[in-house]
């Protein structure tokens, strides 16, 4: 299964560099931020599924990829 997420905020651009899915990387001008994605990787992972990150004129955009399991 694919979810894809998109935002209108200053995209990955704005981050110089640094890897979103790293706990505490964030574009917001926030101390608190920046563990949302790296907990939903590690979730992803656990169940061999992954993230695809997208270039986007606008905003981020995101392709949460879960693997269909099977009993």
């Amino acid at each position: 299964m694919q979810i894809h997420v998109q935002d209108n905020g200053p995209g990955f651009g704005s981050l110089n560099g640094k890897n979103p899915l790293v706990s505490g990387v964030t574009s917001k001008k926030s101390e608190m931020g920046g563990h949302g994605l790296s907990s939903i990787q590690h979730i992803l992972n656990k169940w061999d599924g992954f993230i695809f990150k997208e270039s986007a004129k606008i905003g981020a955009h995101l392709s949460l990829n879960f693997p269909i399991l099977k009993e």
